[in-house]
Protein backbone atom coordinates (compact mmCIF):
# COMPACT_ATOMS: atom_id res chain seq x y z
CA UNK A 1 0.00 0.00 0.00
CA UNK A 2 1.38 3.19 -0.97
CA UNK A 3 -0.08 7.27 -0.14
CA UNK A 4 0.50 9.30 -2.72
CA UNK A 5 -0.83 12.67 -3.93
CA UNK A 6 -2.46 11.28 -7.03
CA UNK A 7 -2.76 7.54 -7.93
CA UNK A 8 -4.17 5.73 -11.01
CA UNK A 9 -4.26 2.42 -12.52
CA UNK A 10 -4.78 1.81 -16.54
CA UNK A 11 -6.63 -1.25 -16.74
CA UNK A 12 -5.51 -1.71 -20.43
CA UNK A 13 -1.60 -1.46 -19.61
CA UNK A 14 -2.12 -3.05 -15.90
CA UNK A 15 0.19 -0.15 -15.11
CA UNK A 16 -0.14 2.06 -12.11
CA UNK A 17 0.55 5.57 -12.52
CA UNK A 18 1.91 7.48 -9.52
CA UNK A 19 2.99 11.22 -8.43
CA UNK A 20 4.01 12.15 -5.16
CA UNK A 21 4.40 8.42 -3.74
CA UNK A 22 5.29 7.70 -0.32
CA UNK A 23 3.81 10.60 1.28
CA UNK A 24 3.53 10.13 5.29
CA UNK A 25 2.65 13.43 6.16
CA UNK A 26 -0.92 15.30 5.50
CA UNK A 27 -2.26 18.89 5.93
CA UNK A 28 -5.33 19.79 6.89
CA UNK A 29 -7.35 22.75 6.03
CA UNK A 30 -8.43 24.39 9.32
CA UNK A 31 -11.48 25.98 7.99
CA UNK A 32 -12.97 22.98 6.26
CA UNK A 33 -11.58 20.29 8.62
CA UNK A 34 -10.45 18.54 5.59
CA UNK A 35 -7.22 16.77 5.07
CA UNK A 36 -5.27 17.50 1.80
CA UNK A 37 -6.36 15.73 -0.99
CA UNK A 38 -4.75 11.71 -1.74
CA UNK A 39 -4.64 9.04 -2.85
CA UNK A 40 -3.75 5.18 -1.88
CA UNK A 41 -2.52 2.49 -3.91
CA UNK A 42 -2.78 -1.07 -3.24
CA UNK A 43 -1.25 -3.88 -4.89
CA UNK A 44 -1.60 -7.48 -4.13
CA UNK A 45 0.83 -10.29 -5.77
CA UNK A 46 0.11 -13.96 -5.25
CA UNK A 47 1.84 -16.79 -7.15
CA UNK A 48 1.06 -17.63 -10.57
CA UNK A 49 -0.69 -20.91 -9.82
CA UNK A 50 -3.65 -17.95 -8.37
CA UNK A 51 -4.30 -16.70 -11.81
CA UNK A 52 -7.73 -15.68 -12.31
CA UNK A 53 -8.57 -16.07 -8.83
CA UNK A 54 -10.82 -13.44 -7.07
CA UNK A 55 -10.22 -12.41 -3.36
CA UNK A 56 -12.43 -9.91 -1.41
CA UNK A 57 -10.38 -6.75 0.10
CA UNK A 58 -11.02 -4.62 3.40
CA UNK A 59 -9.39 -1.44 3.90
CA UNK A 60 -9.71 0.41 7.40
CA UNK A 61 -8.81 3.55 8.71
CA UNK A 62 -7.48 3.38 11.90
CA UNK A 63 -6.56 6.02 14.39
CA UNK A 64 -3.15 5.17 16.34
CA UNK A 65 -4.99 3.22 18.98
CA UNK A 66 -6.12 1.24 16.56
CA UNK A 67 -9.41 1.37 16.73
CA UNK A 68 -11.75 2.41 13.26
CA UNK A 69 -11.80 6.04 12.59
CA UNK A 70 -15.54 7.17 11.60
CA UNK A 71 -16.31 9.39 8.86
CA UNK A 72 -19.53 11.57 8.91
CA UNK A 73 -22.30 10.46 6.83
CA UNK A 74 -25.58 11.72 6.12
CA UNK A 75 -24.79 13.38 9.78
CA UNK A 76 -23.56 10.32 11.26
CA UNK A 77 -20.30 8.50 12.19
CA UNK A 78 -19.94 5.43 10.32
CA UNK A 79 -16.39 3.30 10.26
CA UNK A 80 -14.20 3.97 7.51
CA UNK A 81 -14.29 0.55 5.46
CA UNK A 82 -13.56 0.18 1.58
CA UNK A 83 -14.99 -3.38 0.85
CA UNK A 84 -13.92 -4.98 -2.89
CA UNK A 85 -13.41 -7.86 -4.64
CA UNK A 86 -10.55 -7.81 -6.96
CA UNK A 87 -9.87 -10.31 -9.45
CA UNK A 88 -5.68 -11.69 -9.89
CA UNK A 89 -5.30 -11.18 -13.36
CA UNK A 90 -2.24 -12.71 -15.24
CA UNK A 91 0.32 -10.18 -16.84
CA UNK A 92 -0.76 -9.47 -19.85
CA UNK A 93 2.14 -10.60 -22.35
CA UNK A 94 3.09 -9.34 -25.59
CA UNK A 95 4.36 -12.63 -27.37
CA UNK A 96 3.72 -16.12 -27.47
CA UNK A 97 6.98 -17.56 -26.31
CA UNK A 98 6.74 -14.89 -22.94
CA UNK A 99 7.39 -17.46 -20.02
CA UNK A 100 3.95 -17.87 -18.64
CA UNK A 101 3.79 -18.36 -15.10
CA UNK A 102 7.05 -16.56 -14.00
CA UNK A 103 5.21 -13.58 -13.17
CA UNK A 104 3.09 -13.44 -10.29
CA UNK A 105 -0.93 -13.08 -10.04
CA UNK A 106 -1.58 -9.27 -9.69
CA UNK A 107 -4.60 -6.91 -8.76
CA UNK A 108 -4.15 -2.97 -8.84
CA UNK A 109 -6.61 -1.21 -6.53
CA UNK A 110 -5.89 3.11 -6.76
CA UNK A 111 -8.00 5.27 -4.44
CA UNK A 112 -8.45 9.15 -4.55
CA UNK A 113 -9.79 11.29 -2.12
CA UNK A 114 -9.72 14.71 -4.12
CA UNK A 115 -11.04 16.31 -1.28
CA UNK A 116 -9.65 14.78 1.58
CA UNK A 117 -10.86 13.33 4.86
CA UNK A 118 -12.29 15.10 7.59
CA UNK A 119 -9.15 13.92 10.16
CA UNK A 120 -7.74 15.79 13.08
CA UNK A 121 -4.89 17.24 12.68
CA UNK A 122 -1.49 16.27 15.71
CA UNK A 123 -2.93 12.66 14.79
CA UNK A 124 -1.50 9.80 13.59
CA UNK A 125 -3.61 6.80 11.53
CA UNK A 126 -3.02 3.74 9.56
CA UNK A 127 -4.84 2.28 6.70
CA UNK A 128 -4.85 -1.29 7.47
CA UNK A 129 -5.79 -3.61 4.42
CA UNK A 130 -7.60 -7.44 5.02
CA UNK A 131 -7.77 -9.53 1.86
CA UNK A 132 -10.29 -12.67 2.65
CA UNK A 133 -10.55 -12.00 6.35
CA UNK A 134 -6.42 -11.83 6.95
CA UNK A 135 -5.01 -9.15 8.19
CA UNK A 136 -0.79 -8.91 9.08
CA UNK A 137 0.91 -5.46 10.25
CA UNK A 138 2.99 -5.12 7.39
CA UNK A 139 0.08 -4.66 5.59
CA UNK A 140 -0.60 -1.18 6.96
CA UNK A 141 0.81 2.43 5.61
CA UNK A 142 0.62 4.82 8.71
CA UNK A 143 0.70 9.06 8.34
CA UNK A 144 0.12 11.95 10.29
CA UNK A 145 -1.58 14.67 9.96
CA UNK A 146 -0.39 17.86 10.82
CA UNK A 147 -0.59 21.52 10.87
CA UNK A 148 -3.22 23.88 7.82
CA UNK A 149 -3.17 22.44 3.91
CA UNK A 150 -1.20 24.72 1.98
CA UNK A 151 -4.15 26.81 0.35
CA UNK A 152 -4.60 26.49 -3.41
CA UNK A 153 -2.51 29.26 -5.58
CA UNK A 154 -6.23 31.39 -5.75
CA UNK A 155 -6.72 31.04 -2.25
CA UNK A 156 -3.42 32.55 -1.75
CA UNK A 157 -3.94 35.10 -4.09
CA UNK A 158 -6.98 36.70 -2.46
CA UNK A 159 -5.49 36.12 0.87
CA UNK A 160 -2.16 38.70 -0.32
CA UNK A 161 -5.02 41.24 -2.35
CA UNK A 162 -7.06 41.31 1.04
CA UNK A 163 -3.82 41.67 3.63
CA UNK A 164 -0.62 43.11 2.00
CA UNK A 165 1.53 43.66 4.83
Amino acid sequence: MLLADYVAVDESSKKAQVVGGGIAILGVNSRTGMSAPFGVLVIIEVPSSLYGAECTIEITLEDAAGVIVLVPVAGQGEPFQINQTLKLDAPPLQAPDDPKGFLTARAMLALMFPTGLPLDSAEGYRLRLTIDGETRDDWTDGFIVTGEATPDASSAATKSEADPG
